[in-house]
């Protein structure tokens, strides 16, 4: 009696266990990682050097802006507390991503722009625009 009383127990144990387990399927790919979450600009270094002895700076007030990709393909910039001018709202636009998750185009721009690397913890573009080069790093928001 006491050894079937002992599976019973066992037995509850098991399934109040395995009922709290999350079952997490998070999608890797790089279009999955990057809907997870807003991402906000953390570095951005000039490739080419064009302008010797240029360090590019980014601006406070672009430190603090979070941009968020749905799975729909729109994005939207929230702009932080730290405004660059007065008149600066939201962003919103389109966005897509090649099948190999290289090419990353956004509607509001016209640089060139791929995906060097993505993680669940930062990604990196690499962006072209009018002779400039430029790797950009991005972080959680």
């Amino acid at each position: 009696m006491k050894s079937i009383s002992h599976f019973i127990l066992a037995v509850t144990l098991l399934l109040i266990v395995a009922s709290c387990k999350k079952d997490s399927k998070e999608d890797l790919t790089p279009r999955g990682i990057l809907t997870s979450h807003g991402w906000k600009v953390a570095s951005m270094t000039q490739l080419n050097n064009i302008i010797p002895g240029y360090d590019y700076e980014i601006a406070d007030c672009r430190l603090d802006d979070c941009m968020i990709f749905k799975s729909d393909g729109t994005y939207k910039t929230n702009i932080g507390s730290i405004k660059c001018n007065n008149n600066e709202t939201e962003k919103t636009g389109t966005w897509s991503l090649s099948e190999d998750g290289n090419i990353f185009t956004l509607s509001e721009s016209s640089a060139y722009c791929s995906m060097k690397s993505i993680n669940p913890t930062s990604m990196i573009l690499l962006w072209k625009y009018s002779g400039y080069e430029f790797e950009s790093t991005y972080v959680p928001c």
